[in-house]
């Protein structure tokens, strides 16, 4: 069974998908940009701990999403 939680961040979509893996909760993680929402512009991030409980695997994979979005910015980066 896999547990779903959407939720947003600074217009990010974030998707958190959590499920029990021999006893420990797995957490995958992808994020969209504002203004973007198909699957294969979902950015995901590599987050491979486990938990002993769902609430925690989802709070640990959310804080790490919003630290990575914090990093990359709201947008795409421009350098020049």
């Amino acid at each position: 069974m896999t547990d779903t939680i959407d939720c947003r961040y600074r217009g990010w979509r974030i998707r958190l998908e959590r499920k029990l893996v021999d006893g420990r909760w797995v957490t995958s993680v992808k994020m969209w940009q504002p203004a973007r929402g198909s699957d294969e512009e979902a950015v995901t991030l590599p987050f491979a701990e486990t938990f002993a409980t769902a609430p925690a695997a989802g709070a640990a994979a959310l804080e790490a999403a919003i630290i990575w979005i914090d990093r990359a910015g709201s947008g795409p980066s421009h350098h020049g």
